[in-house]
């Protein structure tokens, strides 16, 4: 049976600085375990102990509190007494690209976009060839409405793996954003090249736009098949057959696709007004909110698809009016926002 006892530990132990009230603690009860043939990623917010934790293990500081163990030993016992013979059996890399990208993605998950650009940018300078730090970046700063930097970071981390479906519909996503519908199907087709069962919410809305109905419905499909519950499949299923026609396949999909969705409130109402059973002020008084962030989330949505409802009835200037309420929202990261830059791009702006 393979030895499985920890290499290195921290044992709960704790680092302060200062004395009496202006004590401050730098690390505070660190328990963790290094075991062999096992990768440790130690993550966390500037300012939780990261560095501290490190310096520890490196016995540039002493703790004031619990203990370090080096192959069952408390560091400075007579089994561990050469700091020399120590620190060259415990390497550690300050320089970590992993560890950077790993906040990164913390951040990034927990919508702090600013934090995460930050993480992503020192994984990338550590390491220019990282693919996920690389993507992960280009991600974030389309979330933060950079979309020309964010079209190089995903391009290259396209450049150095190209057989990543996902790549390509953020790349469709930013192409979208930058308000060019038919770069967006360049790179959906890419996509496809690559992966002929890849589905993804920019690639429907770009073939969509371009009035490829039916590579929208197909797409949509797959993705229903994979997450039946995931009513966005069914809104831009139904939003192509509108467009090529199909009224009452578009409200029969709407149907379906509302009563696989459960109990949610939202976008049930969106539903039912893409439908045709309430009004749209019915709509935005069914999307109000609390909390703000949700209300404008809402907002881009219904602005978006009464853009799309307008244009689909040949009404122009009412479709850019409510696409320009979209755009307006600035929020970055739903393809609502995206499809609707491109849209306009479209209708001359």
């Amino acid at each position: 049976m393979a030895d499985t006892a920890p290499i290195l530990a921290l044992d709960n132990v704790s680092k302060i600085f200062g004395r009496g009230d202006s004590a401050v603690y730098a690390a505070r009860s660190v328990s963790f375990a290094l075991h062999p043939g096992r990768t440790l990623a130690l993550v966390g917010e500037s300012g939780s102990g990261k560095t501290t934790a490190a310096r520890l293990i490196m016995r540039e500081y002493q703790p004031d509190a619990g203990q370090l163990l080096f192959r069952g030993q408390p560091i400075g016992s007579s089994a561990v007494s050469s700091l020399k013979a120590y620190r060259a059996a415990v390497q550690i890399d300050p320089n970590f690209f992993g560890a950077y990208s790993s906040i990164g993605g913390l951040h990034l998950d927990a919508g702090r976009y600013a934090e995460a650009r930050t993480a992503f940018d020192k994984a990338v300078a550590l390491n220019p060839d990282d693919v996920n730090s690389l993507y992960q970046r280009g991600t974030t700063l389309a979330d933060l409405g950079e979309f020309d930097a964010a079209r190089g970071d995903v391009a290259r981390a396209i450049e150095l793996k190209s057989d990543e479906a996902a790549y390509y519909d953020q790349l469709a996503a930013i192409d979208l954003a930058k308000g060019d519908a038919q770069a967006a199907v360049a790179d959906v087709e890419r996509g496809v090249a690559v992966s002929p069962d890849y589905w993804g919410g920019a690639a429907m809305l770009a073939y969509y736009l371009v009035g490829k109905f039916d590579r929208t419905i197909a797409m949509a499909e797959a993705g229903q098949k994979a997450e039946p519950d995931y009513p966005y499949f069914a809104i831009w299923k139904a939003l192509a057959q509108k467009g090529s026609g199909d009224g009452a396949g578009s409200i029969a999909t709407l149907d379906a696709g509302r009563a696989a969705m459960g109990s949610s409130d939202w976008p049930a109402a969106l539903m039912e007004h893409l439908a045709g059973r309430i009004s749209d002020s019915k709509l935005r008084a069914q999307a109000a909110s609390n909390d703000p962030k949700t209300q404008a989330e809402r907002l881009c949505e219904i602005n978006f698809y009464a853009g799309e409802l307008a244009y689909i009835a040949g009404d122009k200037a009412a479709a850019r009016t409510a696409l320009q309420a979209a755009v307006a929202s600035r929020i970055y990261r739903y393809l609502e926002f995206v499809a609707a830059k491109a849209r306009l791009a479209q209708l001359g702006g």
